[in-house]
């Protein structure tokens, strides 16, 4: 079922209005109207968000042994540099 759209026009401040090209940037999003779509759909519907926060917590609870911030990100820093 496709969703009918509506076009609006929004004033925001520079600093989100970068904050949106930078996810687009790091190809997170693929536009900066689907970067918008997406905050806009999350402060909509905080019920939603939660129930995916708790949903990536679990997959990352399932997907093996953890391991220490600490040991990630000397790995990290021994791969990339720094």
């Amino acid at each position: 079922m496709i969703t009918p759209t509506q076009t609006l026009t929004v004033t925001i401040d520079s600093d989100t209005a970068a904050k949106l090209q930078a996810s687009v940037d790091a190809g997170t999003y693929p536009s900066v109207t689907a970067a918008a779509r997406a905050a806009l759909e999350t402060w909509y519907d905080p019920v939603q968000a939660k129930e995916e926060i708790r949903r990536l917590v679990q997959e990352g609870l399932e997907s093996g042994e953890p391991i220490p911030g600490a040991v990630v990100f000397e790995r990290l820093k021994r791969r990339y540099g720094g």
